[in-house]
């Protein structure tokens, strides 16, 4: 048996020390999505569940008589200063109802 030269004993530790710190960042992590878990669990128990933006508020009478009339999506978007994917949802919406 030889014993190990300098370089080989410093590349040791070197990948030692990267496994042990990989380790730590990996731990740091989780708790941090634990924390954050944590987190949005009271906000949603304090709200009562809602999570995320308030809708965006929508001219439903307007909306409802540019759909009867056969206005293209675009256009209403346009007339009721919104975006399409907003125009699409309150749609969805509107016909949950």
């Amino acid at each position: 048996m030889s014993t190990p030269s300098v370089s080989e004993t410093k590349s040791i530790l070197r990948s030692r020390n990267v496994t042990v710190l990989a380790g730590l960042a990996e731990f740091e992590r989780e708790l941090t999505i634990e924390r954050i878990r944590a987190g949005i669990d009271a906000y949603r128990e304090r709200s009562g569940g809602a999570w995320g933006r308030r809708p965006r508020p929508v001219e439903t009478d307007r909306l409802r008589a540019l759909l009867i009339a056969k206005t293209p999506l675009r256009q209403i978007a346009r007339e009721l200063n919104i975006p399409r994917t907003t125009l699409r949802r309150a749609i969805q919406r509107a016909a949950d109802e």
